[in-house]
């Protein structure tokens, strides 16, 4: 089993595991997780930068080269939204199915970067929903602006 499909594996496996156990209170997975993250960075020699130092083109250096998560990705606030673009994204098959079951993501390396960049531009968001434009290829996701 290749890279790309072990990791859509474990994304479905984990959320669907999660959310059955946990439900609704499972969400707030991601939003702590996104704590660590830069823990494990550091520790794995990723990233020199301290915890609350690191800047957005260091972080975008990390998700695509040295994770290999997408091509590219976009972060912007659109109204009372905030959203991120994962262009040409690893995570994709999982979300699709986790979406045709009605099970919300707990915990995606997508969903655990849109709040490691909403700390980081000092946002408050909520809601954090996602969809797969198959078109252009994008995960986006869109939380809700406090």
């Amino acid at each position: 089993m290749g890279g790309e499909k072990l990791l859509n594996t474990l994304v479905y496996i984990i959320n669907k595991a999660l959310y059955n156990l946990m439900g609704d209170t499972s969400k707030t997975i991601s939003r702590v997780s996104s704590k660590y993250l830069m823990d494990y960075l550091i520790s794995q020699k990723i990233t020199e930068s301290r915890k609350d130092k690191i800047k957005e083109d260091e972080l975008k250096k990390i998700v695509i080269e040295e994770l290999g998560l997408c091509d590219d990705y976009r972060f912007y606030e659109d109204g009372g939204y905030i959203v991120l673009e994962i262009i040409n994204p690893v995570i994709k098959e999982s979300l699709i199915q986790l979406k045709k079951e009605n099970i919300p993501v707990v915990l995606s390396p997508d969903k655990i970067l849109m709040y490691m960049l909403c700390k980081m531009y000092g946002y408050k968001a909520t809601k954090p929903c996602v969809e797969y434009d198959e078109e252009s290829n994008k995960v986006i996701w869109r939380c809700k602006k406090l």
